[in-house]
C-alpha cells in the first residue's frame, strides 16, 4: 500500500511538472523547443503575437489565449512568420486574428509550420486583395515543405487561403466561411485537402490551378455548399478526388485541359 502511495505521488509530480498551466510563463518546453505566451496574465507574456513569434526559435511554439488580436493598420498582415514553428490558438471560437481588410491575416514563408485553433478573419477584400493564410515561397524558386493547416474558422476575407509553393501540405478540418474564394492551390505536390467544409464562397470554394505544376493532391471528405462554384481544377495532373459533398452552388465541379 505505502509503495503503491509512492508510486502515485512520484506520478502526479511528474504530470504537474510537465503539463504547462493557464497563464503559465515562457519557461514551459515542448519536444526540445520553447512555448511562448500570449495574451496570458503570468510573467513573460506577450500583448502581440508578432512579437512572440519574432523572439521564438526554429521548432518553438507559440501559444495565443482567447480573445481578438487585430491588425495594425499601418502593416499589410496581422502576423508574418519566417521560421519553422507552431502557432496555436487556446480555442477556435474564441481565439480570433481580425485583419482591416488590407493585406493578408498570415502570411507564412518557410515549411515545418503548424497554424491551428484560430478565427482568423478580414483579410483584403476589393481594391485591397488579402488572404486569411498566404503560403508561399519568398524567393520565389522551389517549394517548402510540411504546412499543416488545421481547425480553424476562415471567414469573411478577401480569400481563405493561398496554398502557394508548397510540398506536402495539409488542410483539414478547417471551415472556409463566406470568403472571396475559399482555397487555392497552385505551384504544389504532395498536398491533401480534407474533412474541409467550404461554404457560401465565391468564386469558388476550392480552386486548383496549374502555374506551373499542381500536381497529385488530395481532396476527399470535403463539404462544397452554397458557392458559386464547388470546385473549379485547371491543368492539373494526378489528383484524388472522393467522397466530397457538393450541394446548392452554382456550378458543382469545374474541370479544365
Amino acid at each position: 500500500m505505502k509503495k503503491s502511495l509512492a508510486v502515485g505521488i512520484i506520478l502526479l509530480f511528474i504530470i504537474a511538472t510537465i503539463v504547462p498551466l493557464n497563464q503559465t510563463s515562457v519557461t514551459a518546453h515542448r519536444s526540445g523547443g520553447k512555448w511562448w505566451y500570449v495574451g496570458g496574465a503570468g510573467p513573460g507574456n506577450y500583448t502581440i503575437i508578432q512579437d512572440a513569434v519574432d523572439n521564438a526559435s526554429n521548432g518553438d511554439t507559440v501559444f495565443v489565449y482567447h480573445g481578438t488580436y487585430t491588425q495594425d493598420p499601418h502593416l499589410l498582415q496581422c502576423v508574418t512568420i519566417e521560421k519553422s514553428i507552431s502557432l496555436i490558438g487556446e480555442d477556435k471560437n474564441t481565439t480570433i486574428i481580425k485583419g482591416c481588410r488590407i493585406g493578408d491575416v498570415i502570411t507564412e514563408v518557410v515549411g515545418n509550420v503548424t497554424i491551428t485553433g484560430f478565427t482568423l478573419e478580414n483579410g483584403g477584400a476589393g481594391n485591397n486583395p488579402g488572404a486569411a493564410i498566404n503560403i508561399f515561397k519568398s524567393n520565389g524558386m522551389g517549394t517548402i515543405g510540411n504546412i499543416s493547416i488545421h481547425d480553424n474558422i476562415i471567414a469573411y476575407n478577401g480569400r481563405g487561403m493561398n496554398i502557394f509553393d508548397c510540398n506536402n501540405a495539409s488542410c483539414y478540418n478547417n471551415i472556409f466561411l463566406e470568403d472571396g474564394g475559399g482555397c487555392v492551390v497552385t505551384r504544389s505536390v504532395h498536398c491533401s485537402i480534407i474533412h474541409n467544409q467550404f461554404l457560401r464562397n465565391n468564386p469558388a470554394g476550392l480552386s486548383i490551378w496549374t502555374e506551373d505544376y499542381t500536381n497529385y493532391i488530395n481532396i476527399s471528405d470535403n463539404e462544397f455548399k452554397d458557392c458559386a462554384n464547388g470546385l473549379t481544377i485547371d491543368t492539373s495532373m494526378g489528383l484524388t478526388i472522393h467522397d466530397n459533398i457538393i450541394a446548392y452552388n452554382g456550378r458543382g465541379m469545374n474541370i479544365f485541359d
